[in-house]
């Protein structure tokens, strides 16, 4: 009886899981999505944008991406540089639609907030990211190379304000920060400290003391009400400030002019003085023909060129063409959110 009473069991058993209803995800075979496909703009398409035009629209739409079965699917459209291998992707809009209208001021603030010279036309690709789930890998459209100048423009960039003795511990201005110049949450800036010592800290200027960081235990992370910051030494200063993981760091900068158009050529720097007054650094140099470049502590890490010729700095830049000899003075503005120099014959 025993061995009956088992078989029985047995049997019940596989009936109940065989009666018992299973919810099972979609499975997604990688290859069988069908990645999003862009339909305007078209292959070699050129856009001039002005600012007297910015409130001029246009449509970006794409084919939507097929998973294999209905999937809520959000879409980034991304632009960068021809060739980069979007390693320094730039996105102008999320949405989960297939067409998103966009102005010619919106383009051209993500465009110049990411790095794009303006007043020239710029190769660029185009594409669409599409994403299902953190747990699914990201697709993308095939690219469109097409051409986009923008204008020159000042961007409102997000910013945090740097009280401390140097300015008399003002928490909401706006004046002495650093800037989140490609809108990621990481902030940089150049700041004039007028002293050794100085101390300082970091705060949103829209709500003051209450919202503020600093440094307690100096592990170089910031801590919210945190102890002040200190700077080792007087003068021109980079700070950076990561908001995504709460780091810091601020580096000492000595500027001054290389290239074998000043008179020690490659060689050496010509160092530049800091004016309190114009918050630029500045000097009055004899120059010949040749190229001109801007570097920081002698020193080749931190140094800027001017890849447009346009009056904007580029970190590591091309070269700055000087093509008449003759005595300059040569502005390089630091202070603000956009850097930018002048070279002016006198």
């Amino acid at each position: 009886m025993k061995k009956y009473f088992i078989y029985i069991m047995a049997l019940g058993l596989i009936l109940s899981t065989a009666c018992d209803p299973k919810t099972f995800d979609p499975v997604i075979s990688p290859g069988s999505i069908q990645p999003a496909s862009l339909t305007s703009p078209t292959e070699g398409t050129a856009l001039v944008l002005t600012e007297a035009e910015a409130d001029k629209t246009v449509t970006f739409e794409w084919n939507k991406a097929d998973y294999g079965f209905e999937a809520a699917t959000s879409y980034t459209l991304q632009v960068d540089r021809a060739g980069s291998g979007f390693a320094n992707a730039i996105s102008l809009t999320n949405s989960t639609s297939t067409s998103v209208t966009l102005t010619y001021g919106d383009i051209n603030s993500a465009l110049i907030a990411g790095g794009i010279p303006d007043n020239v036309a710029n190769d660029l690709v185009l594409r669409v990211k599409s994403d299902i789930s953190d747990e699914v890998e990201e697709v993308y459209s095939d690219s469109i190379n097409i051409s986009i100048t923008p204008y020159r423009a000042i961007i409102q960039y997000p910013l945090l304000a740097v009280p401390g003795s140097y300015q008399g511990w003002n928490p909401n201005d706006s004046v002495n920060a650093v800037f989140d110049r490609a809108f990621n949450g990481q902030y940089e800036g150049f700041l004039y400290f007028d002293a050794t010592g100085v101390e300082f800290k970091f705060a949103d200027p829209a709500q003051g003391w209450a919202l503020n960081w600093g440094d307690t235990g100096g592990d170089g992370v910031l801590d919210q009400d945190g102890d002040n910051l200190s700077s080792s030494d007087g003068g021109m200063h980079l700070l950076k400030v990561n908001l995504n993981d709460f780091t810091y760091s601020v580096e000492p900068t000595s500027w001054g002019l290389i290239g074998d158009a000043t008179p020690t050529g490659w060689d050496s720097d010509t160092d530049m003085t800091y004016n309190t007054a114009t918050r630029k650094l500045e000097i009055t140099v004899d120059l010949v023909v040749g190229a001109i470049k801007f570097r920081a502590n002698d020193d080749w890490a931190l140094n800027f060129g001017d890849d447009a010729a346009n009056g904007s700095l580029e970190y590591g830049g091309e070269n700055i063409a000087i093509t008449e000899a003759g005595n300059y003075t040569i502005e390089l503005a630091l202070s603000d959110a956009d850097y930018t120099y002048t070279v002016t014959k006198n």
